[in-house]
């Protein structure tokens, strides 16, 4: 009977979804001085295709792609024409069990960015860019269960950008450990610590006061600490709430102007009934650095910087197979240094989804 079941079983799954959509972002440069909007359609595709485990082994491949395109062209400060932008992640995992105690996971990504990134991080100052990055990234992830309400895991990736122009190419290590506590099943708390580190293979390190140094290439590590509290709550588990908090330290190699620390927090509300999903978030991440200074004269403040976003998506499935959406995302940056100037960015969607499976 086993033999049967099993051979009835399919061996591979695939499963995928295409949607579009039709909105509007107010701010696509995201300029604090001259915001310009535009309205866009887009098109995602989502697939994944997965080898149903016949025991201790199983694996995956993915591709997700998004593309955007604006309903007419924009001009940015350098002049380059602005008229879309396109993300895609494709990746395959493997992945060993060993029931109820020992997970093994290997990852292989690559991906394709190209959009307006805010750079202000790695210069120092107010610098926004509309860039094209390549990337691949590899690595080893293992989760261990020594008891059903506890699991450790560690993981590290190496991951290689490469960028349009060259300037900001990097390869990059990024290490974490996280331990878990899942009491029942409707409460589980994590804390995580991770490190990044970036060594850039053509970027010098910036610096504002033209000081005499050794300018090697630049390299900037970022140390992070985080706790999250992932609940499950109502009588029928309609709602899924999570809450993160954390702090966290930027350094680069030379003198310093680059480093700061922060501490931040993020919001995650998950609600579903019948045919109907709700998804809404929000987070805030206030930024001191170390050593750069706002102003002129003696006993200046330090400069703070203060990023919020948040995001309200609503679902309602209409039939087996199709979803209708709206979405609104906003985003906002504040400093106290003129330089490191502040901006808004809203944007609103309404699109369809049709999804399968074979």
């Amino acid at each position: 009977m086993r033999s049967l079941l099993a051979a009835a079983e399919p061996t591979w799954l695939f499963t995928g979804s295409a949607s579009t959509a039709l909105g509007y972002n107010d701010n696509i440069l995201l300029s604090s001085i001259d915001p310009v909007g535009r309205a866009f359609g887009r098109l995602n595709v989502d697939s994944l295709l997965w080898h149903v485990p016949r025991g201790r082994i199983d694996y995956f491949a993915f591709l997700n792609g998004s593309y955007t395109r604006y309903s007419q062209r924009v001009l940015d400060e350098t002049g380059n024409v602005i008229d879309h932008k396109s993300e895609a992640f494709g990746g395959i995992e493997w992945r060993f069990k060993q029931p109820d105690w020992l997970v093994v996971t290997g990852d292989l990504q690559g991906y394709a960015l190209d959009e307006v990134f805010d750079l202000t991080n790695l210069t120092g100052k107010r610098d926004v860019e509309n860039l094209d990055v390549r990337g691949a990234k590899v690595g080893p992830t293992v989760r261990w269960l020594p008891w059903k309400w506890l699991w450790l895991e560690g993981n590290a990736t190496l991951d290689r950008q490469k960028f349009a122009g060259g300037l900001n190419d990097a390869t990059i290590h990024d290490a974490a450990a996280r331990l878990a506590l899942k009491p029942t099943a409707w409460v589980e708390l994590r804390g995580e610590v991770s490190e990044r580190h970036r060594a850039f293979t053509q970027r010098h390190p910036y610096d504002p006061n033209l000081r005499d140094f050794d300018a090697g290439l630049l390299a900037i590590t970022e140390r992070a600490r985080d706790v999250r509290l992932t609940t499950t709550v109502g009588h029928a588990r309609h709602w899924v709430l999570a809450s993160t908090v954390g702090v966290s330290t930027y350094s680069d190699n030379a003198l310093g102007d680059l480093d700061f620390h922060d501490r931040h927090a993020r919001e995650e509300i998950d609600w579903t009934a019948g045919k109907w999903t709700v998804h809404a978030e929000g987070a805030a991440r206030h930024k001191s650095y170390d050593n750069q200074t706002v102003g002129f004269g003696n006993n200046l403040p330090a400069q703070i910087k203060d990023e919020y976003d948040a995001q309200l998506r609503v679902e309602k499935k209409v039939s087996s197979a199709w979803t209708v959406f709206v979405e609104y995302s906003w985003e906002r940056t504040r400093s106290n240094d003129d330089q490191i100037a502040s901006y808004r960015s809203n944007e609103g969607l309404l699109g369809a989804r049709w999804s399968w499976e074979k």
